[in-house]
């Protein structure tokens, strides 16, 4: 499990990757492989679900496996955002926004991101829980970073402009409410847990 809180200095990232691009490799071919076959093959299916874990379980996002879209938390002047990558880019040169889309991304200039020692002080002095928000037609997507905590240990409230989110942290329990920019209906709400990432769904309120 990778520890909850967990950032990236861009050197960190990009020494992930050659594993990232070996990886994603694997999942591109497979899935090629079965269409040229005139079989379906799914992101679901069990040995390629088992590659997509071992990408996360070092703590990035992967955001489109067909395209091969990873993202990294990270912290730029002081306000944790994603490095983004994408398959085929030899080093990491953009960043996007917490909640934004990577169409957004934009390029990155390397000092205004910190390096390992300031991603160290930093994390003592404030532990950020992270989410995105994603809009499609009908459902909202919201993912969490829950990494650290363990999935027996989360409650998830839900309202019709907004999501609580507790938590049991030793002995206190913890809560993060998140805005949301469109009305849901709750009771269609459903939750995944997925290698540290509360993923919520529900379907958008008409």
């Amino acid at each position: 499990m990778v520890p909850a809180g967990t950032f990236f200095s861009i050197r960190s990232a990009e020494r992930l990757l050659p594993e990232l691009t070996r990886l994603l490799d694997y999942i591109r071919s497979e899935v090629t492989l079965y269409q040229r076959w005139g079989k379906a093959r799914h992101f679901t299916d069990n040995d390629v679900r088992e590659v997509i874990e071992e990408i996360e379980s070092h703590g990035c996002i992967l955001r489109d496996p067909r395209i091969g879209i990873v993202d990294f938390p990270a912290i730029r002047l002081g306000e944790p955002v994603y490095l983004c990558w994408r398959f085929g880019e030899k080093r990491i040169r953009y960043w996007h926004r917490i909640g934004e889309a990577c169409t957004k991304r934009r390029p990155i200039k390397r000092e205004e991101f910190y390096g390992d020692e300031e991603i160290r002080s930093y994390t003592v002095k404030k532990r950020e829980i992270l989410h995105d928000e994603e809009e499609y037609e009908d459902k909202i997507i919201i993912t969490i970073d829950m990494r650290g905590v363990d999935q027996g240990d989360i409650m998830v409230e839900p309202g019709e402009d907004r999501v609580k989110v507790l938590w049991r942290d030793g002995r206190h329990v913890k809560a993060k409410a998140i805005a949301l920019h469109k009305r849901i209906e709750p009771s269609t709400l459903a939750t995944e847990y997925r290698n540290g990432m509360l993923i919520i769904t529900a379907k958008k309120k008409r």
